[in-house]
C-alpha cells in the first residue's frame, strides 16, 4: 500500500508539472499501471454526438507481453446503450470493479472476455461537474480481487485528473477570451496600456506606440516618458483628471489631450482607464486605452471655422439689411 501511495504522489506531480494534458494522462496511467501491477490501464472519454453520449478509447498503457487495444475500432464510438448500468453507476460518480465472469451483462462479458480480461476496475472522471469519462484497470493474467483501500486511492487519482481537466478547460476559455479581446482591440485600433502603480511599471501595446510613430523597442515604458510627450497646454488638466479619479472625486478616468508624435507634430488622444483598488480604496493597478481622435478633432476645427464664417456672414448681412 505504501508503494501505491508513493506512486499516487508521483502521478499527482505529473498532473501538476506536465503542460500537455494528454501527455500528463499517459504518464499518470503508466505510473498507476506499474504501481498496481495490473496488465492494462486505459481511459475512455465521453463525447456527445447529437443527443447521444458515446465512448472513445483515448489513452492506454500495457504491461510487456499484453496485447494493446489502442486503435481497436470496436472500442471507439461506442454507445452506452450496450452498457446502461455502467452509465448509471459511473455518471453518479461511483466506481465499479469485480470479476468479469460474475457480470450479469452478457454483452459486457463478451467484450471483456474477447480481450482476455479477468478482473476490472472503472473509476469515473468528472470535469467541472460533468461526467467526462473514466479510467479502466484490467487484469488478464490473474483473478486477484481489488482491495477497498486500493480502489479508493485510485478513485482519488481520477478526481485529481478531473481537477486538472477543469483547469485546462478554464485556461482554454481564458485564452479564447483574451484572443477575442485582442482581436477586438486591434480591429478598433485602440492602444492598450497597463500600469502597475505600486511598483511603478508600465507596459504599452504596439498600437499605442504606433500612434505616435514609434517601434516597440524605441519607446521607454515609463510614466515620465509619456508625460514629456503630452502637450504643455494639456498636461495640467490631464494629471488633474487622473488625480481626481485616484481620489474618487470622479468615477471614471477619461480625458482628451495631445501627444507628441516622433515626427514632431501632435496627435489628439482620447484616453480612458479603470483601476483596481486595495481594501482602502487606493489604486494599485490600472489598465486603459488610447484612441487617436485627430481626424475627429480636425473635422471639429473645420466645422468651427465654418460656423464662425457663417456667424460672420449672418452678422454682416444683418448690418447690411440695417443700413439698407
Amino acid at each position: 500500500m505504501l508503494h501505491l501511495l508513493n506512486s499516487i504522489s508521483q502521478a499527482n506531480s505529473a498532473l501538476l508539472s506536465e503542460g500537455d494534458i494528454d501527455k500528463a494522462i499517459n504518464e499518470v496511467i503508466a505510473i498507476l499501471g506499474f504501481a498496481t501491477q495490473v496488465d492494462r490501464v486505459y481511459v475512455f472519454t465521453n463525447k456527445k454526438i447529437g443527443n447521444e453520449l458515446r465512448l472513445y478509447y483515448t489513452h492506454e498503457w500495457c504491461r510487456e507481453g499484453i496485447e494493446p487495444q489502442f486503435g481497436n475500432p470496436e472500442l471507439s464510438d461506442i454507445s452506452y446503450d450496450f452498457f446502461p448500468y455502467m452509465y448509471e453507476t459511473l455518471s453518479k460518480d461511483k466506481y465499479m470493479y469485480g470479476l468479469v465472469e460474475d457480470s450479469t451483462n452478457e454483452i459486457f462479458k463478451e467484450i471483456m472476455e474477447s480481450q482476455g480480461i479477468l478482473t476490472y476496475l472503472f473509476t469515473p472522471i468528472f470535469c467541472d461537474g460533468d461526467y467526462w469519462g473514466w479510467i479502466g484497470y484490467d487484469n488478464c493474467t490473474t483473478k486477484d480481487k481489488w482491495e477497498q483501500e486500493v480502489v479508493q486511492s485510485l478513485y482519488t487519482v481520477a478526481r485529481n485528473i478531473g481537477i486538472r481537466l477543469s483547469r485546462e478547460k478554464a485556461t482554454l476559455e481564458q485564452n479564447r477570451l483574451l484572443e477575442r479581446f485582442e482581436m477586438t482591440i486591434k480591429a478598433s485600433q485602440q492602444g492598450m496600456w497597463e500600469w502597475d502603480i505600486v511598483n511603478q511599471k508600465l507596459n504599452y501595446s504596439p498600437i499605442f506606440m504606433k500612434m505616435i510613430g514609434y517601434e516597440p523597442n524605441e519607446f521607454e515604458h515609463t510614466y515620465d516618458n509619456w508625460k514629456i510627450r503630452v502637450h504643455p497646454d494639456d498636461i495640467e488638466n490631464t494629471e488633474r483628471s487622473l488625480n481626481e479619479y485616484f481620489t474618487k472625486v470622479t468615477e471614471t478616468y477619461q480625458n482628451e489631450f495631445r501627444l507628441k508624435h516622433k515626427a514632431g507634430h501632435y496627435v489628439w488622444i482620447n484616453g480612458f482607464g479603470i483601476a483596481k483598488r486595495d481594501e482602502n480604496g487606493k489604486p494599485i493597478y490600472m489598465v486603459g486605452t488610447h484612441v487617436d481622435i485627430t481626424p475627429l478633432k480636425k473635422q471639429q476645427e473645420i466645422l468651427e471655422e465654418q460656423k464662425n464664417e457663417f456667424d460672420k456672414l449672418i452678422n454682416n448681412l444683418g448690418e447690411a439689411v440695417f443700413r439698407l
